[in-house]
C-alpha cells in the first residue's frame, strides 16, 4: 500500500485493501448504487463491492453505459466509481435517457459502440476526434437532463476520458460538487506510440516486486492514468543475466540439454505465470506489450567486448537457430498478450554479423508468423545488416526500425544537429522505406536515480518523435540500470527505511511518468494535469514552488551533457560523475556540437577575434549558476510555506540540492577548463591562478553535494557497468584537478615562458581508448606547451628540431591510464596520468645529440633531469654539452641523478649570424651508466608578455587589464666566456637582471593619441586600470609594453603585425540579431534551392550562414555565406545536393559586429533545424 495518503491521485488501492475499504468507508460515507440487472459487458462482477441504493434514495446522478466497453475502459470506469465513493457521491446504474429518473446523467461509451454518442457527435453537441485514443469530456442539454458525456473513440481513449474524471474528482475540494465542477476535455493523442522501457538486470533487487501482482496492477494502473500505450520489458541488455530469457521460462522437448542453470522447474513454471500475467494485465490497461529480447547467446569475446559467463547450458552455435525458433514459438504460445518483440541485433546480442539475418529470419521472424496474431517486429538500428530488416519487412509481419533518439542519454528535447550517426538516426530515412520509424530516449546514461520534472521540455519534445515519420518513443523507465550485472545483494535506494514515503520505489518518479505520458499525449495540455498532483502531495501553497523547483533541477542535466560530454555511451553516469579529469575535460566536445563550443574552440575562437552564435563556456556555466539559484530559491519559498516535516519534501529537497550542487560545481569547473586552455595558449599566469581558485571552489562544492548524497541515498549504487559507488568517491578526482592546476603553476614558475619547449619521452600513443575518447588520450604523456621529442623523433630540416645522432636512445612507455579514470566515473584502476613533463624521459648509454634551428639572437636554455617514474632510479655519471665549432662546451659534468632528485641546470648563450643558426646538445654517460633528460626550454633573454586581450566592455565602467611578464633569470657563470655557447661566439653583452616597466598605453580616438599607464606587478602579474571615464561608447584601441633593465623593450600585439593594437568594442549591445523567414516545406529533388531571410540587428551585421545537409547523420553539413539582395540576405542549396532519397534540413546563422550571434530556429525554444520536405 502507497505511503500516500488516499485523496493522492496515484493512489491505486489493492483489491484485498478494497474489501476492508467498502466495509469501512459504507458507514462513513455516501453510496454508490448500480441497479440489479448491470450489463455485464459494462460491469464486472468486481463493481458489486459498492452497495446497492435503495430505490427510494435519489441519487445525484445516473450512470448510463451505451453500448459494450472492453477491459481498459471496465478499468478506467471502476476507478471513476472508486473516486466518486471516496468523494461520497450517490450514483445509480441507469439504463436509457428516456428511463432516467435523475436531472444528472453521467453517460459513457465509445463512438463505434455507442449509438447516443454517436448521435450526439453528429449533432455537433461533441467535439470527439475520429482517431485512436481520442476523448472527450462534455455537458450538454438534451431530453430535460443535464448529461456528462465521457467518451472515447476507442476503447483506450474511454479509458483515458474515464481516468481522467477520476483524478479531477480526487482533486476537487471536499465541498465541491463533482458534477457541475469537473472540467470539460476534447482531446487526441499528438504522439501516436507513447512507450516505457523496463530493463532487468538484478535477481536480488527485483525479487520484492516483479513477482507482485499487486506491483503490476499499481504500476500499470499509473501508466494507463498518465496515458502511456506501451511497455518494453526488456532481457539481457549487456549483460549475462537471464540470457537468453527463453530458457528461464519455457522447456524446449527437442533440447532436454538447454537449462537456465540453478533453475528449478518450480521456478521456471513460476517465471512464465509472471510474463504470462505481466503482458496479459498490460494489455487489460490498454498498453501494448513488447518482449525486449537483447541478447540470443551468451558473448564468446569473438567480436564482442569479452567472454560472458553463460546462465544456459546445452546452447550452442550449431543449434542455437532451431532451439530460439521452437523457444519462442513456445513462449508466444503461452502470452499472448505480447504483442511486439524488439531485437536486438549487433555483436552485443552475442551473434556475428555473418549470424545475424539467418538466426533472425528462420527463428524469431519464422516464430512471430506461425503465432497466429500480428507480432509487431521491432528491430534497434545499431549493427543491423539492411537484409535483416528487409527480410522482416518481406516476412509479412509488421517492422519497425528502434532509432535513438540522443545517443545513450536524454540531453535536448531535439534531435541532434550532428552526431555519430551510430547513436542517432543515422542514414535510416532514407526513402523509400517500408517499415516504421521509432526513437528511443535512452536515459540509461543520465536519468538513473535523481527525480525529474519539466513540462516545457516534454512539450518541445513530443512533436520532435515524429521526425521523418516517426511514430513515436520509447524511454528507459527511472532505476532502469539498478542492480546492473546481478550484484548480490538487495537494496533499495535509500539510505534509511523510514526516510520512504512510498511502497514501491517507482512511485517516487511520478512525475516523470505523469509528464512524459500525459504532454506526449497533448502538449497542449496545461499544467494543471501537474500541478495537482503537487497540490495534492506538497499543500496548495508549497505546490507551485515545488514545480518551479523541478522545472529548474530538470535543467542541469541537460546543461552539463549539452555542453561537455566523454562518452556517447551510457558508461558515464552525469547525475554522480564529476566530468572527467580536467586536462582530459579540456579536450571534450560538447553533446550538441553545433549549437555550444568546446572550450579550445572558444579559447581559439576569442584569441582570434572570432564570433558565432554558440554557447560559449562561459555562458554555459552562467546558465548553470542561474538554474541553481533559482531552483534553491524555489526550494526555500516552497519549506518556508510547508506547516510540517514532510518526508517527500525532505527527498524531492535532497535531490535538487545534489544537482544545483552539480551545477555549480560544473560552473566553476567550466571556467577552470577553458581559463587553463587560455593558460595553455597563451601563458598567462593570471588565468592559471583564476583555474586553480575555481578548482578550489569546485572541491569546496563537491564535497558539499557528496555529504548531501550520503545522507540520503544508499552507499553502494549500483546503475551501470562502470557507474558504483556514491558522490563522495569522486572527490579522488575532484582533487587531482586541483592538484594538476598546481602542478601547472609549479611548472609555470620552474620554466615561465619560453619561446621553444621539447618534452623528451616515449612516442605518444597510437590509438585512443574508444571511438569517443579525445585525440588527447593518446598524447597526455606529452605536456601541454611542449613539443614531444621520442628517441626516433629524426631531425629534418621541414620541422627544425631532432635527433642527429640517437643510436641507443629509448623510453619506457607508463602504462595506459584506464577510461575510467579518465571518465572519473570510478575506482577502479586508479592510475592517474603521471605528471607529462616530469613523469618520463629518454634514457640511454651511447652519446646522442639533439639539434634544433634557431634565429639569432641571445637566448637562455634550462634543462630538467629527474626520474619520477612508477620505479625510479639513479641514473649516471652522466655529462651533457653543447656541440660548439671547434669543441663541446661542458654544461654538466659527471653528475649523478639520484631517484627523486631533481636537476636544473640554465645556462645562456648567443647565436650570431645566419652561419651559426645551429643549436645541438650532446649527451653522454660514463662506461657502463645511462644518461636521461625531461625537458629542454629555449628562451630569448629579453621580457615576455602574455596576455588575454579584452574584446568587449561596457560604457563607464573600469577596465581592469592583467598580463604575465617574464625575464629568463639571472644566471651566474664560472667564466664570462660561457655567456656564449655558439661556436666559439663569445658575448659581452650582461643579460637583463629585471623588469624595469611594464606600460599600458591606450587609446580613446581610434589611435590618434595614446595615453601611457604604469601597470603595477605583484608575482610576475602586472595590472592597471583604464577608468570609467575613459571607457565610453565606441572602442579603445591598446597595447603592452616591457622593458627590462639593460633597456630591451618587447611589445604585444608586436609591431609587425597587422593591428599592432587590441581593440575593446565599448557599448551596451548585447542584443542578438533578429532573423524573419518563411521556412521551406517542400523542395523537388535535383532542383536548386534558394534560401532567403531577413536579418537586421541593432548595429550591423557581420555574417549569415547558410548550413544545409540531408536528413541524415553520416554527413556533415555544407556552409555557404548569405549575401544581402534588397533587404534580405540569399544563399542557393545546389540541386546535386538535394535527393529524393532523403529530406533536407537546414539551419542559419547570424552574427553582428558586435559578437552577438543568433542561430535560426533558436534552439533555447524549438527545433534548430528545418525540415524541408523533397517531393518524391
Amino acid at each position: 500500500m502507497s505511503g500516500k495518503t488516499e485523496g493522492s491521485i496515484f493512489f491505486y488501492p489493492s483489491l484485498r485493501g478494497l474489501v476492508l475499504g467498502f466495509v469501512i468507508a459504507s458507514f462513513l460515507i455516501s453510496i454508490i448504487a448500480f441497479t440489479a440487472n448491470a450489463n455485464p459487458l459494462a460491469f464486472n462482477k468486481d463493481s458489486a463491492l459498492f452497495p446497492l441504493l435503495p430505490e427510494s434514495s435519489p441519487p445525484e446522478a445516473e450512470i448510463i453505459i451505451d453500448g459494450p466497453i472492453g477491459k481498459p475502459s471496465q478499468y478506467g470506469l471502476d476507478q471513476l466509481l472508486r473516486a466518486l465513493q471516496m468523494k461520497g457521491a450517490s450514483l445509480r446504474k441507469g439504463e436509457s435517457l428516456q428511463t432516467a429518473h435523475s436531472a444528472n446523467i453521467l453517460l459513457v461509451g465509445t463512438l463505434n459502440g455507442s449509438s447516443l454518442i454517436k448521435e450526439l457527435k453528429g449533432d455537433g453537441k461533441l467535439e470527439l476526434a475520429e482517431v485512436r485514443e481520442a476523448l472527450a469530456v462534455k455537458r450538454v442539454r438534451k431530453d430535460d437532463k443535464n448529461i456528462l458525456i465521457v467518451a472515447g473513440s476507442d476503447d483506450r481513449g474511454l479509458m483515458y476520458a474515464l481516468l481522467e474524471l477520476a483524478q479531477q474528482v480526487k482533486a476537487l475540494e471536499k465541498e465541491e460538487d463533482w458534477f457541475t465542477s469537473v472540467n470539460e476535455v476534447s482531446e487526441r493523442p499528438c504522439v501516436p506510440v507513447r512507450g516505457i522501457m523496463v530493463l532487468l538486470h538484478n535477481a536480488d533487487c527485483e525479487r520484492e516486486w516483479y513477482y507482485s501482482k499487486v506491483y503490476w496492477e499499481d504500476y500499470f494502473g499509473m501508466l494507463a492514468a498518465d496515458r502511456w500505450n506501451s511497455i518494453n520489458l526488456v532481457f539481457s541488455h549487456q549483460t549475462p543475466y537471464l540470457s537468453p530469457m527463453y530458457a528461464f521460462h519455457v522447456n524446449v522437448e527437442q533440447y532436454p540439454q538447454v537449462k537456465a542453470r540453478g533453475l528449478t522447474e518450480e521456478q521456471r513454471k513460476k517465471n512464465l505465470e509472471m510474463l504470462r500475467y505481466i503482458s496479459s494485465l498490460a494489455e487489460d490497461r490498454g498498453i501494448d506489450f513488447t518482449l525486449g529480447i537483447w541478447q540470443q547467446i551468451a558473448w564468446e569475446s569473438k567480436t564482442q567486448f569479452q567472454k560472458q559467463e553463460s546462465m544456459v547450458t546445452g546452447l550452442t552455435r550449431k543449434n542455437m537457430t532451431d532451439y530460439t525458433y521452437l523457444a519462442l514459438s513456445k513462449l508466444l504460445k503461452e502470452c499472448p498478450g505480447i504483442s511486439a518483440i524488439q531485437l536486438r541485433v549487433n555483436h552485443e546480442s552475442g551473434l556475428d554479423f555473418e549470424e545475424q539475418t539467418p538466426l533472425f529470419r528462420d527463428a524469431v521472424y519464422r516464430a512471430a508468423q506461425e503465432c497466429g496474431r500480428p507480432i509487431l517486429i521491432d528491430v534497434r538500428t545499431v549493427g543491423l545488416l539492411r537484409e535483416t530488416i528487409e527480410e522482416a519487412v518481406n516476412s509479412g509481419l509488421p517492422a519497425r526500425l528502434n532509432l535513438k533518439y540522443w545517443g545513450e542519454h536524454m540531453v535536448f528535447p531535439y534531435h541532434p544537429t550532428r552526431l555519430m550517426w551510430t547513436y542517432s538516426y543515422g542514414d535510416w530515412l532514407k526513402y523509400p522505406h517500408r517499415y516504421s520509424v521509432i526513437y528511443q530516449v535512452w536515459t540509461l546514461g543520465s536519468h538513473r536515480l535523481l527525480l525529474w520534472g519539466n513540462p516545457d521540455f516534454v512539450r518541445r519534445f513530443a512533436p520532435t518523435t515524429k521526425f521523418e515519420d516517426g511514430v513515436g518513443f520509447e524511454i528507459c523507465a527511472p532505476l532502469s540500470q539498478k542492480g546492473y550485472m546481478n550484484v548480490p545483494g538487495a537494496w533499495r535506494i535509500f539510505r534509511y527505511k523510514e526516510r520512504e514515503y512510498y511502497q514501491w520505489e517507482f512511485e517516487r518518479y511520478w512525475s516523470f511518468y505523469r509528464l512524459f505520458g500525459r504532454l506526449t499525449y497533448n502538449p497542449a495540455a496545461g499544467d494543471e494535469l501537474w500541478l495537482r498532483e503537487l497540490r495534492q502531495r506538497f499543500g496548495k501553497d508549497a505546490a507551485p514552488e515545488v514545480a518551479s523547483a523541478y522545472r529548474q533541477a530538470s535543467r542541469v542535466l541537460s546543461l552539463i551533457m549539452g555542453s561537455v560530454i566523454s562518452n556517447y555511451n551510457m558508461y558515464i553516469w552525469p547525475e554522480k560523475d564529476m566530468g572527467g579529469l580536467l586536462n582530459y575535460y579540456l579536450h571534450l566536445l560538447p553533446y550538441d556540437r553545433c549549437r555550444i563550443s568546446s572550450f579550445l574552440e572558444y579559447v581559439n575562437d576569442y584569441v582570434e577575434g572570432n564570433s558565432s552564435a554558440k554557447l560559449t563556456p562561459e555562458e554555459a556555466a552562467s546558465r548553470l549558476e542561474t538554474v541553481a539559484a533559482e531552483c534553491e530559491q524555489a526550494i526555500a519559498r516552497a519549506e518556508a510555506s510547508l506547516s510540517s516535516a514532510d518526508k517527500e519534501f525532505w527527498a524531492t529537497k535532497m535531490d535538487f540540492l545534489i544537482l544545483t550542487g552539480m551545477a555549480r560545481y560544473h560552473a566553476q569547473k567550466m571556467r577552470a577548463a577553458y581559463r587553463l586552455g587560455f593558460y595553455y595558449r597563451l601563458g598567462d599566469l593570471s588565468l592559471l591562478k583564476d583555474a586553480i581558485a575555481n578548482a578550489q571552489k569546485g572541491l569546496e562544492l563537491w564535497k558539499k553535494l557528496s555529504s548531501v548524497a550520503e545522507e540520503i541515498y544508499y552507499p553502494n549504487l549500483v546503475f551501470g557497468p562502470s557507474s558504483v559507488g556514491h558522490w563522495k568517491d569522486n572527490i579522488v578526482f575532484v582533487e587531482n584537478d586541483l592538484s594538476q592546476l598546481q602542478y601547472q603553476e609549479e611548472l609555470f614558475r620552474l620554466v615561465q615562458n619560453f619561446d621553444y619547449g621539447f618534452d623528451f619521452g616515449p612516442r605518444a600513443f597510437t590509438n585512443v581508448i574508444t571511438a569517443y575518447s579525445p585525440i588527447y588520450t593518446n598524447y597526455y604523456t606529452i605536456e601541454q606547451r611542449f613539443q614531444g621529442v621520442f628517441p626516433h623523433s629524426f631531425y629534418n630540416s621541414q620541422q627544425g628540431y631532432g635527433w642527429v645522432e640517437a643510436e641507443d636512445l629509448r623510453a619506457e612507455q607508463l602504462p595506459r591510464v584506464p577510461g575510467s579514470v579518465w571518465n572519473a566515473s570510478n575506482l577502479d584502476n586508479l592510475n592517474f596520468p603521471p605528471q607529462a613533463l616530469l613523469g618520463d624521459f629518454v634514457q640511454g648509454n651511447k652519446p646522442a645529440v639533439f639539434r634544433l634551428d634557431l634565429p639569432e639572437g641571445h637566448y637562455q636554455a634550462t634543462l630538467l633531469i629527474t626520474d619520477r617514474s612508477p620505479a625510479p632510479a639513479d641514473h649516471g655519471p652522466m655529462s651533457i654539452s653543447v656541440v660548439e665549432r671547434f669543441d663541446d662546451r661542458p654544461i654538466i659534468v659527471d653528475k649523478v641523478v639520484r631517484k627523486g632528485e631533481m636537476l636544473v641546470k640554465r645556462f645562456n648563450f648567443n647565436m650570431v649570424g645566419s652561419r651559426f643558426s645551429t643549436f645541438r646538445l650532446k649527451l653522454s654517460a660514463s662506461p657502463g651508466a645511462d644518461y636521461i633528460l625531461n625537458a629542454l626550454t629555449i628562451t630569448r633573454i629579453e621580457p615576455h608578455i602574455a596576455h588575454l586581450p579584452l574584446r568587449r566592455a561596457i560604457p563607464g565602467k573600469d577596465l581592469h587589464l592583467l598580463a604575465t611578464v617574464t625575464l629568463p633569470r639571472k644566471v651566474v657563470e664560472p667564466h664570462k666566456d660561457s655567456l656564449s655557447i655558439a661556436y666559439g661566439t663569445t658575448s659581452t653583452v650582461e643579460p637583463p637582471e629585471k623588469i624595469e616597466q611594464v606600460t599600458l598605453h591606450y587609446s580613446v580616438d581610434k589611435g590618434k593619441s595614446y595615453r601611457s599607464v604604469e601597470m603595477q606587478g605583484d608575482d610576475m602579474i602586472y595590472s592597471a586600470i583604464i577608468p570609467d571615464s575613459e571607457v565610453q561608447q565606441g572602442e579603445i584601441r591598446y597595447y603592452l609594453e616591457a622593458t627590462d633593465s639593460i633597456g630591451q623593450s618587447v611589445r604585444l600585439p608586436k609591431t609587425s603585425e597587422a593591428k599592432p593594437y587590441f581593440i575593446i568594442k565599448v557599448n551596451n549591445d548585447r542584443s542578438l540579431p533578429v532573423v524573419i523567414h518563411t521556412p521551406v516545406k517542400e523542395c523537388n529533388p535535383g532542383e536548386p534551392l534558394e534560401i532567403r531571410a531577413k536579418v537586421t540587428d541593432n548595429s550591423s551585421i557581420a555574417r549569415v550562414l547558410l548550413y544545409y545537409r540531408p536528413t541524415r547523420q553520416t554527413m556533415e553539413y555544407s556552409i555557404v555565406p548569405m549575401h544581402l539582395k534588397g533587404d534580405e540576405y540569399s544563399a542557393t542549396i545546389p540541386g546535386e545536393a538535394i535527393s529524393a532519397e532523403f529530406d533536407l534540413m537546414y539551419y542559419i546563422e547570424a552574427v553582428d559586429a558586435n559578437g552577438n550571434g543568433v542561430f535560426y530556429p533558436n534552439p533555447d525554444f524549438e527545433q534548430p533545424y528545418i525540415v524541408v520536405k523533397v517531393r518524391r
